[in-house]
């Protein structure tokens, strides 16, 4: 199964959470949006049993694994 991937990416205004190119969370503090794309992770695969992970944007095309559920 495929997973789904949940994007953090560094804004001029702080920090937003991606999923399937939707912002589904902005916030200035950058702990905060962590714990709000974990949570979003963590519904999601609770809920319809796929595997997500969240990756923080860092580059062009750089991505870093921070959290898998599944």
């Amino acid at each position: 199964m495929e997973r789904l991937l949940i994007h953090i990416e560094r804004t001029v205004s702080g920090w937003q959470v991606n999923e399937s190119g939707r912002t589904r969370y902005s916030s200035f503090v950058r702990e905060q949006a962590l714990e709000a794309a974990d949570s979003i992770a963590l519904g999601r695969h609770f809920s319809t049993g796929t595997p997500v992970a969240v990756v923080m944007d860092v580059g062009a095309r750089e991505s870093v694994l921070l959290f898998q559920h599944g």
